[in-house]
């Protein structure tokens, strides 16, 4: 696709040709609302992320008056919303966002302003209407209220509660219905595997008409690293272990057991404070649920130690 490599190149990128490949499917076939990208690490998944964030933005643009299009009252930004598992993470993704930005005249002419975790897109030169990309973390409350044109998770199995993210910000998107009736609005999501069960490998195996698929190795995404030398470096890691960080394959259910834990509410009621009080301190958000789930580790680590 001629023109999505002119898209890159005006950021400033060079597409590993498997990269492309997915990038060409999945916008070459207009039936495609969701890509589930799994892939090993190593695959430049932040990259892609943030060339179809771009690609989002610069769909809308063309658009001249999104609002009008899509009949959306003024005054609410419309979101291209980066979801990355920490705080960390998301920074990363926004400092490469700003880096192919500053690659591209085309839209460094948008720009309307530059916030710490967002960037402003101009809208027919209308105050009240605005395209904006959002870099977040899915820990953060700050993600959710918005009205969301494109979703995109960034290693979504590794997030705290990713089932909790796709159906509150899923929803979000709905807002994006072309004169046809069909939704434009996208999800794409792009993470290495965990295990068999989870909300990922769900999303993978059960068929959805608008969902696209893609599941690859490392090696094979990334054409200067070979499984051979990626086992030599990793060499501590099980064999389980490295054909799920590398080889983009589910862990067997039985090795992620969960706990089940029974809570009174007097006891929610001090997690809670306890969790303000420490998100205060620490300057981080921090929910009771983290609280519990750090003590689980802890238990955990010990045991393993006995």
């Amino acid at each position: 696709m001629q023109d999505l490599k002119k898209f890159c190149k005006d950021l400033g990128v060079e597409l590993y040709p498997k990269q492309l490949e997915i990038l060409t499917n999945f916008y070459g076939n207009k039936n495609f609302r969701e890509l589930l990208a799994i892939l090993g690490r190593r695959s430049g998944k932040d990259t892609l992320g943030v060339v179809m964030a771009l690609k989002e933005v610069d769909f809308l643009l063309n658009l001249k008056d999104p609002y009008a299009y899509y009949k959306l009252a003024p005054g609410r930004p419309i979101y291209i919303l980066l979801v990355s598992c920490s705080s960390i993470q998301a920074s990363i993704f926004f400092t490469e966002l700003k880096c192919r930005i500053n690659n591209s005249k085309y839209f460094k002419e948008k720009i309307d302003k530059v916030d710490e975790d967002r960037i402003h897109f101009k809208i027919s030169g209308k105050k009240d209407r605005s395209i904006v990309i959002m870099s977040g973390h899915s820990n953060s409350e700050g993600l959710l209220g918005k009205r969301i044109f494109a979703l995109i998770l960034n290693e979504a199995a590794s997030f705290k509660a990713a089932d909790r993210i796709y159906s509150a910000l899923g929803p979000a998107t709905a807002d994006f219905r072309n004169p046809s009736g069909k939704l434009d609005s996208k999800i794409i999501t792009f993470t290495s595997p965990r295990y068999e069960g989870d909300i990922i490998h769900r999303l993978a195996t059960e068929p959805v008409k608008r969902r696209l698929v893609a599941r690859h190795s490392t090696w094979v995404v990334n054409p200067h690293l070979d499984e051979k030398c990626l086992r030599a470096e990793f060499r501590f890691m099980s064999d389980d272990e490295f054909m799920m960080e590398f080889g983009a394959e589910f862990l067997p259910a039985e090795g992620n057991q969960t706990v089940s834990l029974r809570l009174t509410g007097t006891m929610i009621d001090k997690l809670k404070r306890i969790a303000r009080k420490e998100a205060y301190e620490l300057d981080k958000d921090i929910t009771y649920t983290d609280l519990v789930r750090n003590v689980l580790d802890e238990y955990l680590i010990s045991e393993v130690e006995k």
